[in-house]
């Protein structure tokens, strides 16, 4: 997904994202999860960019740890999570969940 792409795809939706990387282990441990709990937040949209295959993306939206999840609210950044915490993530997703 490039720049324009991921732009296109969240413009005017809520949104959670997954920045991760393939060498990222805390990344792989954690990415089930957030897909898993994909189920509970149905009316948000739930992407997974990696960062090696779309690192302009990473860069436009200020990604620069892994593993990053963001939240976007009618496309727009709301809020950040760096962490792959399981109890953690559930909470930043009933946080900002829409």
């Amino acid at each position: 997904t490039n720049r324009d792409d991921f732009d296109g795809l969240i413009k005017g939706k809520n949104a959670f994202v997954l920045f991760k990387a393939s060498w990222c282990k805390v990344c792989q441990s954690i990415a089930p999860v957030f897909e898993r709990l994909e189920e509970t937040y149905a009316t948000n949209l739930f992407l997974v960019v990696d960062i090696d295959q779309n690192e302009g993306t990473a860069v436009s939206q200020g990604v620069d740890a892994m593993p990053t999840f963001v939240a976007y609210k009618n496309g727009d950044k709301v809020d950040e999570l760096i962490s792959g915490d399981e109890k953690t993530l559930q909470e930043f997703l009933a946080k900002n969940a829409h």
